[in-house]
Parts: structure tokens; C-alpha cells; sequence
């Protein structure tokens, strides 16, 4: 049996961060943009890419925490993570290859939403996979790599976003096809990585595994999505200052692919958007990691306040940006911003979860990231009517609106308890990762 560092046993069970992350930054700011350019008006381009993303945020808003909720319950030979990672990461393949295969706006908005509720079914229990297996005092590297590997995904998905607009014409049938290679390969890494752990306390002894009819049980899972938030008053905090500030990234970044074509008028929007992910994602990549760590000694809270007003400044500037140089250094400020705060913040959530229902609290956050993105894409049709009364006047207002909303993140982070890594709920310790996790095949 082959014996693997924590580093490596960190890594193979965040594996699948990386697959998710190519896949939604090769569709969200290129692919999806592209594709619907085939279908409708050009006025009502906006209107189209926000609702139909507006609809996909607003089922995972209440996908990933009722999958988180129910996967702390279930039981099943597999563990109670695993199965929902095999089975949704499975529909998620088929669901891309039946965009590529898109002839359609309904067939397209068919294979979206498919995807989105496969992904959060997937998603949910993943977050609980950190609280599952690694003790207390390690999980700012663990999830500073989960962090890090979100963001080589920005990046990977960047550059072959570039290599897609400038040598085969933005082939989006080519850009889908990769993605479901990278979420395969990164599923299926999380999975073998994960055997080890239904040998703690995640397996169900075979009589107390569960029927289908069990888990989706309509009054149980109504009791298990039963929050009160009275009893964590942190993470409450937590979950409105994150719901802020990545609405004004969402806000900024979701039209970004028409902001370059119509308001700066570049003859490749593709590689414009391609080139600022890549300013952004290097410097995410190189700081999360660090700074998940130095937030175990330094504190949470001073790290991401400071994360909150870089951010804002560059809001602020990149509004009055009209020159592509200049834009690239904005982006490479904000990814440092964006990328101590998404890190820190996590790690903030793994402190302030109760870890017996870390699945659905955990879940609870992406009410926070779904949310702001479901609610950046209603912007879709403001943007086009605004700009229809007087030309990219829209896209003015969305930095404004951005600028505004990154400001109350800052307000909201300085109301969260400092934890430093430490509990603020009284939990048992998390079980400690197998030393040999990872090291089995599937």
C-alpha cells in the first residue's frame, strides 16, 4: 500500500475543485456568451445570458444545501459523500456533451439547467468532505488547497480560452468537449481519494443503508434543511458579507464578454476576457494558499477586511479603465484581493460550521455564492435597457452597483467573531485523515 503526504492526500480529495472550476470558467464568460449570440437580437443579448443564468443560479441556490443536507444523513456502502459525487458528476458529463450537441435555444437551456443541478447535487457534499476527515489546526492548508486548485482551474481555463478564440475560431462544441474531460478526470480523483474515509465513521454497516425512498423522504428532508441561525449568529455574518462581495465580482464579470465587445469595441472579446481571467487567476493562485495558512497565526478577520478594500479599489478603477495594459494590472491587484478573501473566508466557514452538519451548513454558503450570482445576472435586461436609452450606460451602473456592494461586504466582515482556526461551536474533533488515503483505486 502506498503511504502519501498530507499534502498529496489534501490535494487528491480536492481534486474535484479543479474539475469544476475549468468547467464554469470555460462556460460562464466564453462559451455560454458565444452560444447564445446564435440565437436572438443583439440588443437582447444581456437579457438572454442573464436569465437563463439567473435560472441555473436560483436551482443551485437550493440544490447544494439540500445535497449537503441530505449527504450528512445518508448512508450507503460507499460512504455518504461518494455516492453523490459519482452519480451527479456523471449527469454533469452528459449534460456538457448535450450543450456541445445544442441545435437550440431550449435544447441549450435544457442542457444548462441539467448542468447546474447536477453540479450542486455534486458540490454540496464535497464541502463536507474537509470537516469529514482533517483535524482541527490543519484545515487552513487544506482548504488553502482546495482554494488553490480553484484557482488553477481559473487559470487553465483561461489559457485555453485564449488558444480557443485565436486558433480555432472560439469553437465552443471544443471548449465544452475539455471541460467534461477536466470535471471527469477531477471527479474521479476526488472518488479514488475518498474509498479511505467510508472506513471511519462515513460507511453504513449493511443494515442500516438506506432506500432511495429513505433519503428523498419530502418531511425528513424539510427537518434536515431546518436552520436556525439564532444559534450561529458568526456565520450568519459570514454568509452576508460573502453574499456581498462576490456579487460585485459576479456583477463585474458576467457581462464582461459584451462589456469588451460594445463599450471598449475590441475585435477579439474572447481574447480580452481570456486575457483578464488570466491577470486575475495567477495572483488567486499564488495567494490563496499562504494566505489560508498566515490566517491560522494572523487571524481571519484582519486578512479579509484588507481583502475587502483592495477589492474595492480596484472596482473603482477598473470602471475608468479603457485600455487593455491597464486593465490586466487592475485584474492582477483584484486577484490578490479575490483570492485572500475567497481563501480566508472558507477556511472562516470550516471554523463557524457546527462540524456534525457541516454538509448542510457548509451548503448554506453557496446561498451566499449562488445567490450573488443569480441576482448579477438579473442585470442582463437593466444593462440592455439602459443601454438602449443611452449607449453603455448600463455597464457604468453595474461598477457603480459593484463598487457599493463590495463596501458593505467590508461592513458585515467586521462584525464576524475572530476564530484564528479555532471552533466557536462545541464539536467533536474531525476524524484524521488515513495516511494512506488516496492510495486505493476505485
Amino acid at each position: 500500500m502506498i503511504t502519501r503526504s498530507p499534502l498529496v492526500q489534501y490535494l487528491s480529495l480536492n481534486a474535484i475543485y479543479f474539475g469544476a472550476s475549468f468547467m464554469w470558467n470555460t462556460l460562464h464568460p466564453i462559451v455560454l456568451p458565444l452560444l447564445l449570440l446564435n440565437y436572438g437580437s443583439e440588443g437582447t443579448k444581456n437579457t438572454r445570458l442573464g436569465m437563463l443564468t439567473f435560472a441555473g443560479y436560483a436551482l443551485a441556490m437550493f440544490i447544494q444545501p439540500l445535497s449537503g443536507a441530505l449527504s450528512d444523513q445518508t448512508r450507503h456502502r460507499w460512504g455518504k459523500r461518494r455516492p453523490w459525487i459519482v452519480y451527479g458528476g456523471g449527469v454533469a458529463i452528459g449534460a456538457l456533451l448535450l450543450l456541445a450537441l445544442s441545435g437550440s435555444f431550449w435544447m441549450l437551456a435544457a442542457g444548462y439547467l441539467l448542468l447546474q443541478v447536477a453540479m450542486n447535487a455534486v458540490m454540496g457534499p464535497s464541502h463536507g468532505l474537509i470537516p469529514d476527515s482533517v483535524r482541527e489546526g490543519h484545515r487552513g492548508l487544506a482548504v488553502g488547497l482546495r482554494s488553490l486548485l480553484d484557482m488553477l482551474g481559473i487559470i487553465a481555463a483561461a489559457f485555453f480560452a485564449g488558444l480557443l478564440a485565436d486558433r480555432v475560431g472560439a469553437d465552443a462544441p471544443v471548449g465544452l468537449l475539455m471541460a467534461a474531460v477536466m470535471l471527469g478526470g477531477g471527479t474521479l480523483l476526488t472518488v479514488r481519494a475518498t474509498r479511505r474515509l467510508q472506513g471511519s465513521a462515513d460507511a453504513a454497516p449493511r443494515s442500516r443503508r438506506q432506500s432511495s425512498r429513505e433519503v428523498f423522504d419530502v418531511g425528513r428532508m424539510r427537518k434536515m434543511l431546518d436552520v436556525d441561525m439564532n444559534e450561529h449568529p458568526g456565520y450568519l455574518r459570514l454568509l452576508i458579507s460573502r453574499f456581498w462581495l462576490l456579487l460585485a465580482t459576479s456583477l463585474v464579470l458576467s457581462f464582461g464578454f459584451y462589456y469588451f465587445q460594445d463599450a471598449l469595441q475590441l475585435d477579439n472579446p474572447a481574447g480580452a476576457v481570456s486575457n483578464l481571467m488570466t491577470s486575475i487567476g495567477i495572483p488567486m493562485g499564488l495567494v490563496v494558499l499562504p494566505a489560508a495558512i498566515l490566517s491560522e497565526r494572523w487571524g481571519r478577520k484582519g486578512l479579509s477586511l484588507g481583502a475587502c478594500a483592495m477589492m474595492a479599489i480596484c472596482i473603482s478603477l477598473l470602471s475608468l479603465a479603457r485600455t487593455m495594459p491597464a486593465i490586466r494590472i487592475l485584474g492582477l491587484i483584484a486577484g490578490v484581493g479575490m483570492g485572500t478573501f475567497v481563501s480566508v473566508n472558507w477556511a472562516w466557514a470550516t471554523d463557524l460550521a457546527p462540524l456534525d452538519q457541516a454538509g448542510k451548513y457548509l451548503g448554506l454558503a453557496n446561498l451566499a455564492t449562488a445567490g450573488t450570482s443569480a441576482l448579477g445576472r438579473l442585470m442582463g435586461p437593466v444593462i440592455d435597457l439602459a443601454n438602449a436609452w443611452r449607449a453603455n450606460i448600463g455597464y457604468t451602473l453595474v461598477f457603480v452597483l459593484a463598487g457599493a456592494s463590495i463596501l458593505t461586504a467590508l461592513y458585515y466582515t467586521l462584525r464576524i467573531p475572530e476564530t484564528r482556526g479555532r471552533y466557536s461551536v462545541s464539536d467533536p474533533l474531525a476524524i484524521p485523515l488515513d495516511p494512506s488515503l488516496g492510495g486505493d483505486h476505485l
